[in-house]
């Protein structure tokens, strides 16, 4: 009977044990197989993870030199032929040239001017997308489908630039009546000794002179679209040229687009970037440098009792107030730009043009100065709605653009005298005693450069 209950017993104790082995076995099966797919998502990270990283390496160099050749092509193409049509065969090529052929093997390669950022909409600029995939292998354990990358690239054309190809006072507009005004008299208006070659002035509409008795003198080609009466008083040194509208003239586009564009002098701009003493003047809520004269209310820019060097970038309108100095050039280097998305005013202005100073030998400029007046306001009426206005007395050297409304330059019986360039969506000059010296060398000449901007 023991011997019996011993045996039973044994029998249990080997059931029981054999039971236990099977389920360590069937766990260590189970261990065995998440460590084995463990393995394999590690080896595919390791194996689809690296081609992953090369293909996006890849695409990312075709990117580059696609948007290269394409902002070449562009910018080479640009005044002639089909400007999109030649960037789109360049970029193509270059981007085939780096193995990346577009709608084979399911990758995409496109070409276009960008759509945000600082150089949105911008004709200079060319962004090429290129996206691309390639099956995935061991990673097929954890995920099935293709492993795919996006690239993005944008070049920028600087196009050749010869300042004194663009007439000394510019005015763009074919609708305003009367896109240039010129209202008063015993004014001066000539180009620089330094560039007789230069045209005075140039209407893509109407100039219209209202001077008195006295007249004012031009000296200086100066030519408009459409026929106008300059002044019954004035004196044109050669012959006012009007209506070459009927001679085959067309519009003249604003010379000066590419070269300064507003989205290079904002924050991230190219400009901006290489500017020695920059300042972003901006909506509170992105404010890069805090300035106590900036109204956040109504984005308006007031300094006033202070120096200014350097550039300014601003968010909105500027208005100089009382004893407002310009920082002046410290061994030709040195000086003041202003760049407002609204408008810009001021009276009695003195400044230092920043970007190329230089000794102005003029004797009525002897030891003056000069300054960037870059504005983009618009209105209601572009025609009357003042994107720059400066009064009183006022002894200016620089440029002033403000290609997307007016200019107003009201010199009151103080005088005002300027040398430089001016180019306006329309221009209005007023006062007696006006001083106007066209002079390029306010602007630089560039030769064509392209760059990937991003």
């Amino acid at each position: 009977m023991n011997e019996k209950h011993s045996m039973n017993t044994k029998q249990k104790q080997t059931v029981k044990h054999s039971g236990w082995a099977q389920a360590q076995s069937g766990q260590a099966i189970v261990l065995m197989a998440l460590a084995f797919v463990v393995l394999i998502g590690a080896l595919g990270l390791a194996v689809d993870g690296g081609g992953l990283f090369f293909l996006q390496r890849d695409a990312q160099n075709a990117a580059d030199a696609a948007a290269i050749a394409g902002a070449y092509a562009r910018c080479t193409s640009i005044n002639s032929g089909n400007p999109d049509a030649a960037m789109q065969t360049a970029g193509q090529a270059a981007a085939n040239a780096n193995g990346f052929f577009n709608g084979v093997d399911g990758r995409a390669v496109t070409l276009s001017m960008p759509t945000e950022g600082p150089l949105a909409n911008d004709q200079w600029a060319v962004q090429a997308d290129i996206s691309a995939s390639k099956p995935s292998y061991f990673a097929q354990v954890v995920y099935r489908g293709p492993l795919g990358v996006t690239t993005r690239a944008i070049a920028y054309c600087q196009p050749p630039f010869n300042p004194a190809s663009v007439p000394g006072i510019v005015g763009l507009s074919s609708t305003c009546g009367n896109t240039i005004s010129w209202d008063g008299s015993d004014g001066e208006i000539r180009t620089s000794s330094a560039h007789p070659e230069q045209a005075l002035i140039w209407s893509n509409n109407e100039i219209k002179s209202t001077a008195g008795t006295s007249g004012n003198d031009f000296t200086g080609l100066v030519q408009s679209l459409e026929e106008t009466d300059p002044g019954n008083h004035d004196t044109f040194n050669p012959p006012y040229t009007g209506d070459l509208a009927d001679q085959g003239y067309t519009a003249l586009p604003d010379p000066l687009a590419h070269v300064y564009a507003i989205g290079q002098y904002a924050p991230g701009g190219i400009v901006a970037g290489y500017a020695p003493e920059y300042h972003a003047i901006t909506h509170r809520g992105t404010d890069l440098y805090g300035d106590p004269d900036y109204n956040d209310a109504n984005r308006t820019w007031s300094p006033s009792n202070r120096t200014l060097s350097g550039m300014y970038y601003v968010d909105g309108d500027i208005n100089f107030g009382n004893n407002v100095t310009f920082a002046k050039p410290v061994n030709g280097v040195g000086g003041v730009s202003f760049i407002a998305t609204g408008t810009i005013q001021g009276d009695h202005v003195e400044a230092q043009y920043y970007q190329y100073p230089r000794a102005i030998s003029d004797n009525r400029l002897s030891g003056s100065t000069g300054v960037l007046f870059m504005a983009l306001g618009t209105g209601n009426n572009p025609c009357s709605y003042n994107a720059v206005k400066i009064s009183g007395e006022t002894l200016l050297w620089g440029l002033i653009y403000a290609p997307n409304a007016n200019v107003q330059l009201s010199a009151g019986n103080d005088g005002l005298v300027i040398k430089g360039a001016l180019i306006a969506n329309s221009v209005t000059l007023a006062g007696n005693h006006l001083v106007w010296i066209s002079d390029p060398d306010v602007m630089s000449p560039q030769s064509m450069l392209v760059r990937v901007a991003e």
